[in-house]
């Protein structure tokens, strides 16, 4: 299972960080979840990513 950008749990998770109901260190390691989530919250670029 991949997640994308656009995947709601994506979303979901960058929603709840966003209101400050959770910070991203409490993102689980669910394949590629954090991945996609610090992507999209700028944590993370391209090239990090594959690290």
């Amino acid at each position: 299972m991949q997640f994308t950008k656009d995947s709601a749990v994506v979303q979901a998770w960058v929603r709840v960080i966003r209101n400050g109901g959770k910070s991203f260190e409490e993102v689980p390691a669910l394949h590629n979840l954090r991945e996609e989530v610090g992507k999209k919250l700028g944590y993370l670029t391209e090239s990090e990513e594959s690290v």
